[in-house]
């Protein structure tokens, strides 16, 4: 790499000065962002739309697959009174639940 390098200075150095530099500057940037425009394809906001809906729908469907609701149900009466805590509650010691 290092060897090409070298050569390629060496070439430029024995070329001489007829080269102009005047506006090389402003024909790499126009290579640059011509190089943008032909890497993006033009506009890629469509595919990235449809690349982001399609995550949500296959997202949702999983969860559906799965059996997880969208908005979580708080706990039933049953669930909290069946709980491991229920045994120590005031109202099971005073029956005699222990």
């Amino acid at each position: 790499m290092t060897g090409e390098i070298d050569k390629g200075l060496r070439l430029l150095r024995n070329q001489g000065a007829e080269y102009r530099l005047d506006g090389i500057e402003r024909e790499v940037r126009r290579r640059i962002e011509a190089g943008k425009a032909e890497a993006a394809g033009g506009q890629t906001w469509p595919m990235q739309l449809a690349v982001t809906c399609g995550s949500l729908l296959l997202g949702i469907f999983v969860a559906q697959l799965a059996g997880v609701s969208v908005m979580p149900e708080p706990p039933s009466s049953e669930v909290i009174v069946l709980s491991d805590d229920s045994a120590v509650a005031p109202s099971v010691i005073l029956e005699g639940g222990i």
